[in-house]
């Protein structure tokens, strides 16, 4: 989860520098997947307890945490892939070369 923390901490650094839309979407991409793997957490941690008050899992037992369970898988598998698209996205309409140096505005 830290490296989705510090993505998402550098992509709103950049984007209150820049404001493109390409930022946009790495800061989102970025903090959805920060939040799914903090939801997995806490998924785990409720199961964990949950199997060890009872003994063993319900249908009973899983069904208030699905909603949980699917953040955690969708965040966990599209949010870095939408994160990486926007960060790509910003170097290459960036001018990515060594020698291109910013102005200013």
């Amino acid at each position: 989860m830290v490296p989705w923390l510090i993505l998402a901490v550098c992509g709103v650094i950049l984007f209150r520098r820049h404001r493109t839309p390409a930022l946009a979407l790495m800061v989102i991409g970025f903090t959805v997947a920060l939040l799914a793997g903090i939801a997995q957490f806490v998924a785990y941690y409720e199961f964990s307890k949950t199997y060890q008050t009872s003994g063993s899992l319900t249908g009973a037992d899983v069904k208030p945490y699905a909603s949980t369970l699917v953040l955690a898988l969708y965040g966990r598998l599209g949010a870095p892939l939408v994160g990486a698209v926007g960060l790509l996205w910003h170097v290459l309409t960036l001018g990515a070369s060594p020698n291109n140096r910013w102005r200013g505005p």
